[in-house]
Formats: C-alpha cells, sequence, structure tokens
C-alpha cells in the first residue's frame, strides 16, 4: 500500500474518554464502511491509553464519508462507552 492511499483510508480521533476501546470505535464508524483496523495508542510508559485513535477503512471515500460526517457533528469529543 502507498503512503497517499493509506493516508486517505485513515481516520484520526481525538479527546478520547479512558473507557472508549477498539470495540466502541468499530461501532461509531461500521456505518460509514467496511473498517479495515481500529487502534488506540498505548503510552510506552505507563500502559494506558494516549486519548486518540485511529480507523483505517477499506475504501478512501468511506473514510472521506466519515471525516465529514463525524467532523461536522463534533462527536469526537463525545464518544464513550
Amino acid at each position: 500500500m502507498s503512503v497517499s492511499s493509506s493516508v486517505l483510508t485513515y481516520y484520526q480521533i481525538g479527546g478520547l474518554d479512558d473507557q472508549v476501546d477498539e470495540q466502541v470505535l468499530l461501532g461509531v464508524f461500521v456505518p460509514f464502511g467496511e473498517v479495515k483496523e481500529v487502534t488506540i495508542p498505548l503510552d510506552a510508559g505507563t500502559g494506558l491509553k494516549r486519548g486518540f485513535g485511529f480507523v483505517e477503512f477499506e475504501d478512501a471515500e468511506d473514510a472521506a464519508e466519515a471525516r465529514e460526517n463525524m467532523n461536522s457533528r463534533c462527536y469526537t469529543s463525545s464518544i464513550k462507552k
């Protein structure tokens, strides 16, 4: 996969509650299209979630739709488990 195509299929979500896990994000984003991977990075020192995550879609158009819809509705700060 080229760098340009992978950038277009990813969506970064910030401001996540500590209780949000990969399954919660998957449930939020799967209505926009087929999700390839959901990742919530952990802090290497503490092992705690860092407050942001990534959703990778199979299709760049689905990622663009998710960005457009989620950004316009400001859901990223209110996704909680």
